[in-house]
């Protein structure tokens, strides 16, 4: 009786260990998936945070300058293409009703005069490059681009933001005259809507929601401006009156940069 009572004691002892051994294994109520979500976010908000360091700037990432994010487009011969992470002004593209370009636009003016002064150091405006731009007549509706400008501070061209942000192609097939928009879409309304929505749009610079930023493009007509479309991310090719009330769409400042 007292061997088979010993018996009993060891194999409860055995039990307990056993049991003790599974709790301190280890767990399956998803730590160690939450760990790995808690690293990849602490990944992209690493590759988010903007650097001070001019000179480090990537393609991709962020950089800050005037107490500004701008988020680095394209690196080349020493320089580097920067735009403002967020839409930093609503403003009308003209302050006039009627046909207007980009080289004698007043928000040209304003982006090379008061705002390129007040914002950037001393320092800081030995870094700006001085860019040769060409703006190109609107490849749907033929309205004119303008002369050629020289600017310290632009806005992207409808080509540009193609190039920077993402190509589906679209723009070329419009080039080239074969754009076959949707039967129930009127002609000025055409758009470009691409996987690249979402990397265009930017969120305003006063609030939490996504805001329109003009491009230097012209749109449907010598008084329209192509823009991106805040609802969406998709370029307006008739875009809007260049003349807009103000806070119906804001700047996105882009520049170069000297590295090194």
């Amino acid at each position: 009786m007292k061997k088979a009572l010993a018996l009993l004691l060891a194999f409860v002892l055995l039990a307990s260990l056993v049991a003790c051994g599974g709790a301190a294994g280890p767990s399956n109520d998803g730590s160690e998936t939450n760990t790995s979500d808690a690293e990849n976010s602490e990944e992209t908000t690493q590759a988010d945070k903007p650097s001070s360091d001019l000179d480090a700037a990537e393609v991709g990432g962020m950089v800050e300058l005037a107490g500004l994010n701008w988020r680095v487009l394209a690196i080349e011969d020493g320089k580097a293409l920067i735009i403002s992470d967020l839409v930093l002004e609503e403003r009308a593209y003209h302050n006039e009703y009627g046909e207007i370009t980009w080289a004698e636009c007043d928000l040209r003016a304003y982006l090379n005069g008061s705002f390129y002064e007040n914002t950037f150091s001393a320092e800081e405006k030995a870094r700006i490059v001085e860019t040769e731009l060409t703006t190109n007549d609107s490849p749907l509706y033929g309205a004119p681009g303008g002369v050629a400008t020289t600017d310290k501070v632009f806005l992207l061209s409808l080509e540009e933001v193609v190039e920077y942000f993402g190509d589906s192609g679209q723009l070329a097939t419009i080039i080239a005259g074969n754009y076959d928009p949707e039967d129930d879409l009127p002609e000025t309304a055409r758009y470009i809507s691409d996987d690249y929505d979402e990397a265009r749009k930017a969120q305003s610079a006063y609030s939490a929601v996504a805001e329109s930023w003009w491009l230097r493009t012209p749109g449907l007509r010598a008084a329209y401006v192509s823009y991106i479309n805040s609802y969406g991310g998709n370029i307006s090719l008739a875009g809007g009156d260049a003349n807009s009330p103000h806070g119906s769409k804001g700047m996105r400042p882009a520049l170069w940069i000297s590295l090194g």
